[in-house]
């Protein structure tokens, strides 16, 4: 048999097939990296045999196992719809590498002889099975119809099966989520899953969430910020006292909790909430739990029911503060984000979600996001989002979960978010205002403080943090 050497860059793996395919053996050398025989003679030529893997789950870096024979010492693998660090104990019989699947449908992981860009030919292909993420508190939609959509140039509100409507963005909030996918109303509205537990019917629990929350809401008329905090926990230990609802561990809604309560939908009518289940639901200000940063002790947070945005109590004017009590909830995680293999994304333990983890504009150099931060109006922010493929960009009440309200100047965990601005951050859902198709405005979340916001979508500029 006659022994070829072939040097050469992007061509060699074509030409080692061929010199193979006519009984050559060929010593391969610059052609991915590293040196190998291959050829036709069977006990040179690399072989894919097998590979396995622990059970993977969308955002979670698992390690998988290639096996084979007369493997390069460059091999590698890639997913179909997801990233892998560089393989370890590579030997000519196999080697490891961690693997983070972003797609829970079943997708192919590709054996190569070295990288793609290093010229690396395939070996071999399988198909893994990868189950969806899973989370600790999953996130209630905003409530946005298939009739509430953005198109290119106009502010007015369109169908979102619309051409123009999925030309601008084809992942708006009206076209993704539980609101899309449950829209029969049966056991709430557009996405919520809402239930009387048992027999009683003054409270209601959220099926998404697990949260129970009591039908009624009170008026608090102690004196504002301490006295509201006071009175609201009486009100808890009152209920507690008398097991309403079976349940003696009613307390204070969370910002985010009650933030869960809210659609978007159709604000400005009335309470902007499930009146049905909720009719006793005020288009007022509603008390939370969660203390204003940097201002703790004489401040506090809370969602206004008549549009859903967020507000401090010092900011929240005239009118009357409700309180809603809510029972149950999470123990936090120890981890709550874990970042992918190439650190370039994350997933939320809580919601489920995986982020990218830099600003639009920004990379991830391997310890930090690097760049400048780049600015958008909302129908820049669209556009963006839908050029970076399976990434979206996220409605309010996914972007809302991020903050973190033991922080100022940014409100976010900037550990995980590096380098991530204190300012605001566009969402995908529309401001609505009853009986009116134009949407002048979006929501944003501000991330100085994490206040959620309506802001002009022509006029203003905002940043960009995809998910998906």
């Amino acid at each position: 048999m006659k022994l070829i050497a072939a040097y050469g860059p992007k061509p060699c793996p074509q030409f080692v097939r061929w010199l193979a395919l006519v009984g050559a053996t060929v010593v391969m050398a610059g052609c991915g990296g590293g040196e190998s025989i291959v050829g036709a003679n069977s006990a040179v030529t690399p072989a894919f045999s097998s590979l396995t893997a622990a059970s993977m789950k969308v955002g979670v870096a698992s390690t998988l196992t290639v096996t084979g024979t007369n493997l390069p010492l460059t091999a590698t693998l890639t997913l179909a719809s997801g990233s892998c660090a560089s393989p370890t104990n590579n030997t000519a019989t196999g080697f490891s590498i961690v693997c983070t699947p972003t797609s829970s449908t079943a997708q192919s992981a590709t054996v190569w002889s070295a990288p793609q860009a290093s010229g690396g030919y395939w070996l071999g292909q399988q198909t893994l099975t990868v189950a969806a993420a899973t989370s600790l508190m999953p996130l209630n939609d905003t409530g946005i119809s298939a009739t509430q959509c953005f198109q290119s140039g106009s502010n007015n509100l369109i169908s979102c099966t619309l051409a123009t409507a999925t030309a601008l963005n084809d992942k708006q909030d009206g076209m993704v989520g539980r609101d899309v996918d449950f829209t029969d109303q049966t056991d709430g509205v557009n996405g919520s899953s809402l239930a009387f537990p048992g027999a009683v019917t003054n409270c209601v629990k959220d099926q998404v969430t697990g949260l129970v929350w009591d039908r009624a809401s009170t008026a608090l008329t102690s004196a504002l910020p301490t006295g509201y905090r006071d009175e609201s926990v009486k009100l808890a230990t009152a209920a507690n006292t008398s097991s309403l609802c079976g349940l003696t561990n009613w307390r204070v809604p969370t910002r985010l909790e009650l933030q869960s309560l809210v659609l978007f939908n159709a604000p400005f009518a009335s309470g902007a909430t499930n009146m049905a289940w909720f009719p006793a639901t005020l288009p007022n200000a509603y008390f939370s739990s969660s203390v204003y940063q940097p201002n703790s002790a004489n401040n506090a947070w809370l969602v206004n029911f008549a549009q859903g945005a967020t507000v401090t109590l010092s900011g929240a004017g005239a009118g009357a503060v409700q309180v809603r009590l809510v029972s149950g909830g999470i123990t936090a995680p120890a981890t709550r984000f874990t970042p992918s293999s190439d650190g370039t994304e994350v997933t939320d333990a809580i919601t489920g979600l995986i982020w990218r983890r830099c600003s639009e504009g920004q990379t991830w150099n391997g310890s930090t996001c690097t760049g400048t931060v780049s600015a958008y109006t909302h129908e820049g922010a669209m556009v963006q989002a839908k050029s970076q493929s399976t990434w979206r960009l996220p409605n309010v009440k996914e972007l809302s979960s991020l903050t973190d309200e033991s922080l100022y100047s940014p409100s976010i965990d900037t550990t995980v978010f590096a380098a991530s601005p204190a300012g605001a951050f566009w969402s995908a859902t529309p401001v609505v205002i009853s009986g009116n198709a134009r949407s002048d405005q979006a929501w944003s979340v501000d991330f100085l403080d994490g206040s959620v916001t309506p802001v002009a979508r022509s006029t203003a500029t905002g940043f960009v943090r995809l998910v998906r």
